[in-house]
């Protein structure tokens, strides 16, 4: 049998804070270019009267439910029962790679550093705020003197289940990685290896996309593996809107405004999804060249069908999730045409109070000139 961590049967530790603490929130810091695990801002409390604030380095507390590699059924299932016969894709992974393993008899999980491209996702999803990037790939810190791996007792497991429950509550402040050149490239420069990768899953392109809208606050589902009858590559759902999502990695650029109009007409005639209800999505690797006909087409498609599609790059999601912030479909608007062929006004109101550095290599948030 595998030594990775597949089920939760056979646990036989769990991870609890042994300081009385109330934990307010979770700081992610980079300091002198250098990302540093984060830490918790802290009321310590060593008796009734004395209270000191703390700064405490995060580290993993080997979750019962590790939310840093599953989804639950219930985060990305749609709630709108018009949907209910959409052919859902249950991989419940949160890293599209299985970048993250847990070795039987390990009290956490480890992140392999060459399967990993530094997208956050997972980061994203740790309550503990124990998963940082050292600026290539993401690590899990672990070892604090703080927490103790006890007995998985019911009293150790009601305690560690009662600290998770109050960690989720937190707010997180600060960055995964700067949005610059350098991190972008890194990114981009790990993304194209995987692709080229035989052994890069045949569904990796859905699985991010997905997974970045789900941290990004959003419900979502990818069309299920195999099924011949549905095109939708993925549906969003963030009520009222339904967003749908063309994901078009390795494809000519004028092939996906043709594809989200007929995402847009299925949903409408097959799902009786109201037209001004649907908020269509095109997600690309990186944009289109100024000089091809995608952004006249946009253009052409608004102006005739009176529908706005939005046009978002694999490294624009990324960026989102990198500054912590949440992007429900509802509240932001990637729109850009042959007007104006650029996002990075959007991405930056998203982020706002983190700075957004030009990116002039890679066009995800604007076509190269």
């Amino acid at each position: 049998m595998s030594k990775v961590f597949r089920q939760q049967t056979y646990r036989e530790t769990v991870g609890i804070y042994t300081d009385n603490t109330n934990i307010s929130s979770i700081s992610h810091e980079i300091k002198h270019n250098l990302n540093t695990p984060s830490k918790f801002t802290t009321i310590y409390k060593p008796n009734s009267i004395d209270q000191n604030i703390m700064l405490v380095k995060c580290s993993c507390l080997g979750c019962v439910n590790p939310k840093c590699m599953k989804f639950s059924i219930e985060e990305f299932i749609l709630t709108d029962e018009r949907l209910s016969g959409f052919p859902v894709d249950a991989d419940d992974s949160v890293c599209p790679l299985d970048a993250i393993v847990w070795e039987r008899g390990s009290h956490t999980p480890t992140i392999i550093a060459n399967r990993c491209i530094n997208c956050g996702i997972c980061a994203r999803r740790c309550p503990a705020g124990a998963i940082y990037s050292n600026g290539e790939n993401a690590v899990i810190h672990i070892g604090e003197r703080n927490i103790e791996f006890l007995p998985k007792t019911v009293e150790n497991l009601e305690k560690h289940t009662a600290q998770i429950n109050e960690l989720l509550q937190c707010n997180h402040v600060g960055i995964f990685v700067e949005s610059s050149e350098k991190s972008i490239s890194t990114l981009y420069k790990k993304l194209y290896a995987k692709l080229n990768d035989p052994q890069t899953k045949y569904r990796f392109s859905n699985l991010i996309v997905r997974n970045l809208f789900l941290v990004l606050g959003n419900r979502c589902i990818i069309r299920r593996r195999g099924d011949i009858y549905f095109r939708i590559d993925a549906i969003l759902e963030d009520t009222p809107v339904i967003g749908v999502v063309e994901v078009e990695f390795n494809k000519e650029s004028l092939e996906s405004p043709r594809a989200i109009l007929d995402d847009v007409a299925v949903l409408v005639s097959r799902y009786e999804i109201e037209k001004h209800q649907i908020k269509p999505f095109i997600v690309s690797l990186e944009f289109p060249n100024i000089r091809t006909e995608y952004w006249r087409v946009i253009k052409d498609i608004r102006d005739v069908l009176e529908i706005q599609i939005n046009s978002l790059s694999l490294g624009a999601l990324c960026i989102l999730v990198w500054q912590f912030v949440d992007a429900p479909i509802s509240k932001v608007d990637f729109y850009a045409d042959i007007d104006s062929p650029s996002i990075k006004t959007a991405i930056k109101k998203a982020c706002v109070g983190f700075p957004i550095a030009d990116i002039i290599n890679f066009a995800v948030l604007e076509p190269k000139k």
